[in-house]
């Protein structure tokens, strides 16, 4: 009997667990997962050894003073452009529409920045449901992220935009 009542346990838990995210992406063989704390921003990170990293972080969108303002897809692609190249001295190299693995249309932008006298890759892929923005950031070196870009694009293709 104790036995039938921890396997119950543990699917229940399983299910309940499951069921809960707001997210699925698959980590790509090369890449590590990382343990995120409860301060961070991100919900998922994975890196290469060499630094190449991969990160899901979503925004919940509400109406009102101080929470994230509700919009669509165009209006976040359009405001990301605009911060990272004003703010964070990023060139758009690249735009293209995304489906996630679940059928959520998205837009892909790809910038390059160089850094240090080395030019850097970063990816932001947005995913806007509903409810949420689901915002996938992949960067690193470029030449190292270029060796790992197969597999970025693998674990994007992956991805599960929960509503």
């Amino acid at each position: 009997m104790l036995r039938f009542l921890f396997a119950l346990i543990m699917v229940a838990g399983t299910a309940l667990g499951s069921g809960c995210a707001r997210y699925a992406i698959d980590t790509p063989a090369a890449m590590v997962e990382l343990n995120e704390s409860a301060y961070s921003n991100y919900e998922y990170r994975a890196t290469t050894p060499d630094g190449v990293v991969l990160g899901v972080r979503i925004e919940r969108m509400r109406e009102g003073s101080g929470n994230t303002p509700v919009g669509e897809l165009e209006f976040w692609s359009e405001s990301t452009q605009l911060r990272l190249r004003t703010l964070g001295g990023y060139a758009l190299l690249d735009e293209s529409e995304v489906v996630s693995a679940n059928g959520v249309d998205g837009v892909q932008l790809r910038f390059g920045r160089d850094q240090d006298d080395s030019p850097y890759a970063y990816w932001v892929t947005l995913f806007v449901t509903a409810k949420f923005i689901h915002i996938i950031e992949a960067g690193g070196r470029r030449d190292l992220f270029e060796a790992s870009q197969e597999d970025i694009e693998s674990a994007i293709r992956s991805y599960q935009a929960k509503k």
